[in-house]
C-alpha cells in the first residue's frame, strides 16, 4: 500500500496541472503552446479519475490505521514529513478555480443589479434585479462545491497524522487537551499543516533517534503461551 499514497499525489496534482493548462491556454493566441488531448480531458478518462482517486483514499486510511495499530511512529512521522506539502499545488490551484468562478458570479449580479436600477423599461429591471439576486446565491454556491470537494480529498490526508496522534495518546506522551487541539486541526484547512510542523519540530529527533524503540518492541513479542522454534 505504500504507492497509494504517490497514486494521490499524482492524480490531484496531475488533475490540477491539466486544468490549469486548459484554462489558461487558449489554442496559442497567448503562447504557441499544444492543446491538451481530448482523451485527457474526456468523459472517460475523468470517472478512471474518480475511481483511480478514491481506491487511492481508501488504500491510504488503511495504511494509516495500520501503522497506528502497530505503533509503527517512524514511518508515520515519515509519511507526515511529505504527504500533506507535496498536494499544496492542488489546495492551491483548487482556491484559485473556484474562487475565481464564484468572484465572477458575485460580479456578474452586482452588475446586473446596478444595470437594473437604471432601466428604462420595467420588466427588463425586474429581470436584471432577479440576475442581482441570482448572481451571489451562485458565487454562494460555487463556492460551497469547491470546498465540499476539496475537503473530500483533503480528509485522507490527515490520516497520517491522527494516527501518530493516536499513538502518542495511546503512550500517554501527549496530554489530551494538545491531542484534541492538534486532531481537530489535522480536520482544517492550513492548521493541518501548521499541526505538522509542530509534531514534526518536537518529535522528529525522539522518534528517528530510536527513543520510541522500546516501545515498539513490544510489538514483537511472542505472545504469551507461543512456542519458540528451535533451530
Amino acid at each position: 500500500m505504500r504507492f497509494s499514497k504517490i497514486l494521490y499525489v499524482v492524480l490531484l496534482n496531475g488533475n490540477a496541472a491539466v486544468m490549469a493548462y486548459s484554462t489558461f491556454h487558449r489554442d496559442g493566441s497567448l503562447w504557441p503552446l499544444p492543446d491538451v488531448p481530448d482523451w485527457l480531458t474526456s468523459t472517460q478518462a475523468f470517472w478512471v479519475w474518480v475511481v483511480g482517486l478514491a481506491v487511492a483514499a481508501i488504500l491510504v486510511v488503511a495504511e494509516a490505521v495500520r501503522d497506528a495499530a502497530r505503533s509503527e511512529t517512524r514511518r508515520l512521522l515519515r509519511t507526515m514529513s511529505w504527504f500533506k506539502f507535496a498536494l499544496i499545488p492542488f489546495y492551491g490551484w483548487s482556491f484559485i478555480y473556484f474562487g475565481t468562478i464564484a468572484l465572477a458570479f458575485a460580479m456578474y449580479g452586482a452588475m446586473a443589479l446596478f444595470n437594473g436600477t437604471s432601466a428604462p423599461v420595467p420588466i427588463v429591471a425586474v429581470g436584471s434585479w432577479v440576475i442581482g439576486v441570482l448572481g451571489p446565491l451562485a458565487a454562494w454556491a460555487v463556492a460551497a462545491i469547491g470546498i465540499g470537494v476539496t475537503y473530500l480529498v483533503f480528509l485522507p490526508t490527515s490520516g497520517y497524522g491522527i494516527a501518530f496522534l493516536v499513538v502518542l495518546r495511546r503512550r500517554r506522551e501527549i496530554g489530551g487537551p494538545a491531542f484534541f487541539l492538534h486532531v481537530v486541526s489535522h480536520l482544517l484547512f492550513v492548521a493541518d499543516l501548521v499541526s505538522t510542523v509542530i509534531l514534526l519540530v518536537t518529535y522528529w529527533k525522539k522518534v528517528m533517534s530510536g527513543g520510541d524503540a522500546k516501545e515498539e518492541s513490544r510489538d514483537d513479542r511472542p505472545a504469551v503461551g507461543a512456542v519458540e522454534a528451535t533451530p
